[in-house]
């Protein structure tokens, strides 16, 4: 198992044992109210007992109790949201060196399901359910040993109930795992789903799929109810069987304490006792809810973080670098050799495997074949590339924000305007009103060319060893084709447009 899917790592380990040192502080405190309890009803009686001393001791051991109870609940739950921040970077990072491929052939509900659905269950096992669990675990047999100290033989005759409801919690919840697992699937086909079309749902109107649309969402949310109550009944039997067998358990001690004439303080302390022991089996049952669970989402989590990742750490040297690809085609031959001196556009168009700009780019593998980049001096290195696609990120935010998206240092306002201003940007920095301007997401605010033109003028703050275009974007743009041609000047390195779709008189083509 993966570092990040243990809950006591990365300095947790701490705040684990604060917690239980909280918990075993209140277990003490709840025993000396059970005792203090018994010893104020023995004063009650004019006994020649002091009724300030148990009293006192009463009123201390509650407050004591409240408050270790408070400050374990609170660092358990910041130990919870600090697993869930691991577990969230950790998955983070794990997308981000997957190849592009393994991304696209998941469902994009699927992979943010990890964010939502499964972090919730990571944090609420780490927190309360960790807490519940390791309270149950201390509480309860200072509870026991409370009541068997206090009388035993009214503690064996408290035993069997509470035995019994114990004995139901296991079966009860022996299944859990099971009802959890289709709740969360059934929640991620609605998540999926639903992320798939609220995107084009005022398409989906148009074409008049919305009755369609709205009568299939309803029927899985019947269905999604369904198995929530499924998986609710028996969580909700587990918290509530405590207390039936302590209702059952105290009905016998008041029996057996009046057959064998125990006093009414024994049975006071006795009571408060049983009391307190049915706190923890309530939570025990919470607590093997949750863990449920975290079961199932840790197994969707742990798919992720086993899956294959490629390693692409840029160099941070700006030296020249030479592409080669090797055993591209079918006939084993090498089907790219490109020298980075050689300045210009050029137009790579033969017809080879689809996604090929992406691999090309190290976003994903290729099926058969190499990509190398070799430094001058022979070694095999990662340069620094630029990558225009369709697919180019533009983030919601500021213009500057999307201009800047990867470049090593910060730019001035003013170079980051000359750039825009140099790459085709002008309508679109007057209608936003500069570099500050917003955007939304996927640069929606911007048209099809200014999202183009967004992305060369990346590239021209980045400082690249090579700029990989995807052919297509440039089709029926002669502009664009005239900006590429200043990018490589201006940068000193070669533009490779990738694809069969268009071609540009102006370009050399030193490929073929």
């Amino acid at each position: 198992m993966k570092e990040p899917l243990k809950v006591l790592s990365e300095g947790r380990t701490g705040s684990a044992a604060f917690i239980l040192v909280a918990l075993l502080g209140q277990a003490l405190s709840l025993g000396l109210a059970a005792i203090s309890t018994r010893d104020a009803f023995v004063a009650l009686r004019g006994d020649g007992a002091d009724l300030l001393v148990p009293v006192t001791l009463l009123g201390l051991a509650g407050v004591g109790a409240s408050t270790l109870q408070y400050i374990a609940r609170i660092e358990a739950e910041r130990l919870g949201y600090d697993f869930a921040r691991t577990l969230r970077s950790a998955l983070y990072l794990q997308y981000a060196r997957m190849p592009a491929s393994e991304i696209t052939r998941r469902r994009l509900g699927s992979l943010s399901l990890r964010f939502v659905g499964d972090l919730t269950a990571a944090r609420g096992w780490a927190g309360a359910g960790m807490n519940r669990a390791a309270a149950a675990v201390i509480v309860l047999p200072a509870a026991a040993a409370c009541l068997w100290l206090l009388n035993p033989s009214l503690a064996l005759m408290a035993a069997p109930p509470v035995a019994v409801s114990l004995a139901l919690m296991i079966i009860i919840g022996w299944r859990q795992e099971r009802r959890h697992r289709g709740l969360r699937k059934q929640r991620a086909r609605i998540a999926t789903s639903m992320m798939e079309r609220v995107a084009v749902a005022p398409q989906l109107d148009l074409l008049g799929r919305t009755d369609k649309e709205v009568t299939t969402l309803e029927a899985k949310n019947t269905e999604l109810a369904k198995l929530a109550l499924r998986r609710m009944r028996p969580s909700t039997l587990m918290r509530v069987l405590p207390d039936i067998g302590v209702a059952f358990a105290g009905a016998l001690m008041f029996v057996a304490a009046a057959r064998s004439g125990v006093s009414a303080a024994e049975v006071a302390g006795t009571l408060a006792a049983l009391a307190i022991l049915a706190r923890p089996l309530r939570d025990l049952g919470g607590a093997w809810d949750k863990y449920c669970a975290w079961r199932v989402a840790r197994e969707k989590c742990e798919t992720i973080l086993n899956a294959p990742t490629m390693d692409r750490k840029r160099s941070t040297q700006s030296k020249p670098t030479t592409l080669y690809v090797e055993d591209l085609v079918i006939d084993g031959q090498p089907s790219l050799s490109f020298e980075s001196g050689e300045i210009g556009v050029h137009h790579l168009n033969r017809q080879i495997e689809p996604g090929a700009i992406e691999k090309l780019a190290q976003l994903d593998e290729f099926g058969k074949g190499r990509v190398v980049y070799l430094n001058p001096n022979g070694g095999v290195r990662r340069p620094r590339l630029s990558l225009i696609t369709a697919n180019s990120p533009v983030i919601s935010g500021s213009l500057r924000r999307s201009l800047t998206l990867g470049a090593q240092s910060r730019a001035s306002d003013e170079r980051i305007n000359l750039v825009a201003l140099t790459y085709g940007l002008e309508s679109a920095l007057n209608r936003l009103g500069g570099v500050g301007g917003r955007i939304g997401e996927s640069g929606r605010g911007l048209s099809e060319s200014e999202k183009l033109r967004l992305l060369i003028a990346r590239a021209a703050l980045t400082s690249p060893n090579f700029v990989l275009v995807e052919a297509r974007l440039l089709a029926g743009d002669d502009e664009a084709a005239q900006l590429l041609n200043q990018l490589s000047k201006h940068l000193g390195v070669p533009v490779l447009v990738i694809g069969t779709e268009t071609t540009n008189p102006a370009w050399q083509d030193v490929l073929e």
